[in-house]
């Protein structure tokens, strides 16, 4: 008898008195012990099959839920079950493998994008050290962390043993975020599809349509290129088919702004990179169209100082609505967030407020001309409304410049790589991922959602791609 054979009756034989003992206490009434099997099954898959386990995180993402919307109330303490849960977790286990077995990601650790990933996070470790709110915003590093070791370290090991796991993992959120879409659907259909209504219809899964709408442009090019891929099996391109069509019908409905406009210059930005054109080439575009543009300046600035058109149901008014800074409120609540923040960093240039603090310090930096009919004098209605001077603001001048140098790092590598890269298959993961990054980075103007499972999930799994194929090309 094989060694094999030995284990598996080994295992069978105790599985079997563990199944006569459970069932003899449940006729016994003793029903506690039901959850037990569970708890067992996910205690194996964290201890031999973590790839399996971070791929059912993958799935749970879309549905998790803040501890409050489940009813338990913690004081300073609000995380999303089970994603966060399982994923604090995770990051224990993997640093610890991290730390006795270096070796497997010794090539991870040494990339370059791995390295300015490390020292921004660093220097969040340092901002959180002198942060004005020293426990929101170490709370905040490690939340940084539970997303990034998992989620992109590990990730990129599981990649790099078997590639076929990236579109496992995009095809895992995307069915169990298409649950939640035709959900969504079908309450926003009780309410007409109305603009209003797409605000709070995504609740519970979603706090608002912004970060809904961020989720769907981010999947919708890669799952394109997914559906026109001949080196991806059949099975898998009609369930991408099947969730472009239904991503780009909830985008519509989603009344997104911020995603339409993304979406759209990540495309414009994607195709300049499939098809090649150099930099040089989009510096000329860009010359030639503000050259275009110039004689009619007077008459760009008159329609838009003179655009009244507020959020709407009808998409051509929210289309307009886009660029009216007058009367839409908010847009107009986005300019005072933003002016909040750099009066936020003018006063900390350098070590900014800390990770996190923005929301319980902005409300002293309102300005009573920024103010909008959605603005509150105690400042408690979220974020800087932007990845960016959100940064700023809250880890200085440095923090930013650390964040765009991990960001033009990212995309440098992903674009240099799908021009050598000979593989179609890995070509396709490659402009896939760099086009749904630069839709949230793109987006990233507008909102910031780094701290949100559904959001910091898929971006690092992407930002593990990119490293993983730079991996591959490094063993040629």
């Amino acid at each position: 008898m094989t060694t094999k054979l030995v284990q598996n009756f080994i295992a069978f034989f105790f599985t079997f008195l563990f199944g006569v003992f459970l069932s003899s206490k449940l006729i016994e009434g003793q029903l506690w012990l039901l959850p037990i099997p569970v708890i067992l099954t996910f205690s194996i898959y964290y201890l031999f099959r973590l790839d399996q386990f971070l791929m059912f995180i993958v799935f749970c993402s879309p549905f998790s839920l803040s501890l409050t919307e489940l009813g338990f109330f913690f004081e300073n303490v609000d995380i999303s079950f089970p994603t966060e849960f399982f994923l604090f977790g995770f990051l224990c286990l993997v640093s610890f493998k991290m730390f006795y077995q270096p070796e497997l990601f010794k090539k991870i650790l040494g990339n370059k994008i791995t390295f300015y990933l490390f020292i921004y996070l660093l220097w969040m470790f340092v901002c959180s050290i002198t942060s004005t709110m020293p426990f929101v915003s170490l709370k905040l590093f490690i939340t940084r962390l539970w997303y990034i070791i998992p989620c992109f370290i590990f990730a990129t090991l599981i990649f790099y043993k078997n590639h076929n796991r990236i579109v496992h993992f995009v095809v895992a959120y995307c069915i169990s975020f298409s649950v939640v879409i035709i959900h969504t659907l079908i309450k926003h259909s009780a309410y007409s599809f109305s603009g209003p209504s797409s605000n709070w219809v995504v609740a519970p899964f979603f706090d608002d349509h912004t970060s809904y709408g961020a989720m769907l442009a981010f999947f919708i090019p890669i799952l394109a290129l997914f559906c026109s891929s001949s080196k991806i099996k059949i099975s898998y391109r009609v369930i991408s088919f099947f969730c472009f069509v239904l991503f780009s019908i909830a985008l519509i409905f989603s009344y997104t702004r911020a995603a339409w406009v993304s979406l759209f210059g990540a495309i414009i930005l994607g195709l300049f990179v499939k098809f090649k054109f150099k930099l040089k080439h989009f510096i000329m575009f860009s010359v030639l169209v503000l050259f275009i543009l110039f004689p009619f300046r007077h008459q760009i600035s008159s329609i838009v100082s003179d655009n009244k058109q507020d959020s709407s149901s009808s998409l051509t008014e929210h289309v307009r609505s886009i660029y009216n800074i007058k009367s839409d409120a908010s847009n107009m609540e986005r300019i005072n967030r933003w002016n909040c923040a750099l009066s936020m960093f003018k006063e900390k240039p350098i070590l900014g407020f800390g990770p996190g603090t923005y929301q319980f310090q902005y409300g002293i930096f309102q300005m009573h001309k920024d103010k909008t009919i959605i603005s509150t004098n105690s400042g408690d209605m979220g974020n800087a409304h932007s990845e960016y001077l959100g940064a700023l603001s809250e880890t200085g001048l440095i923090g930013l410049g650390l964040l765009l140098l991990l960001i033009t790092t990212i995309f440098k590598k992903g674009i240099s790589l799908y021009y050598s890269e000979q593989t179609d298959l890995l070509k396709t993961y490659l402009l896939g991922s760099v086009i749904g990054l630069m839709t949230y980075f793109i987006h990233g103007l507008f909102n910031n959602f780094l701290d949100m499972d559904k959001a910091a999930i898929p971006l690092w799994f992407f930002v593990a791609i990119i490293v993983y194929v730079d991996m591959q090309r490094s063993k040629i």
